[in-house]
């Protein structure tokens, strides 16, 4: 296989894996790709360089705005999920929620 075969190859696999809605782990573990293959090619054709290294399970945080709410809470985004929390709020069901939300993509 040439490389330019190998390249298309490789599109077509980040088409379906950006289509699939799984995090990169699911993706690869349905798909039989070893995880570092998948970020290497996107890397290569996304023209990104390698993401930095992260704490495992863990989501990188970027904060946009002040709270909308007059700073009594915060919002957190998970993946598409984003959950508002307000004080006084149930830390179980919290703790709860983000766990549900544990291998989404980041």
């Amino acid at each position: 296989m040439s490389r330019e075969e190998l390249r298309e190859e490789w599109r077509g696999r980040l088409e379906l894996f950006a289509s699939s809605g799984l995090s990169q782990r699911q993706w690869c573990a349905d798909n039989g790709v070893p995880l570092h293959r998948l970020t290497y090619w996107r890397g290569q054709l996304l023209g990104k360089a390698t993401p930095p290294k992260q704490i495992p399970g863990w989501c990188p945080v970027n904060i946009l705005s002040s709270p909308s709410n007059g700073g009594s809470g915060i919002t957190i985004r998970v993946g598409a999920a984003t959950i508002e929390v307000v004080s006084g709020f149930d830390g179980g069901l919290l703790r709860a929620v983000v766990g549900a939300l544990g291998d989404a993509p980041c």
